[in-house]
């Protein structure tokens, strides 16, 4: 179940990564 867990994680982190336009991040 932890994995699991930090797999949606790290999938919800990388949908708003995508979101964010890449200005920001820089």
């Amino acid at each position: 179940v932890g994995a699991f867990s930090s797999v949606i994680i790290i999938l919800q982190t990388f949908n708003v990564c995508c979101q964010v336009p890449p200005s920001v991040l820089h």
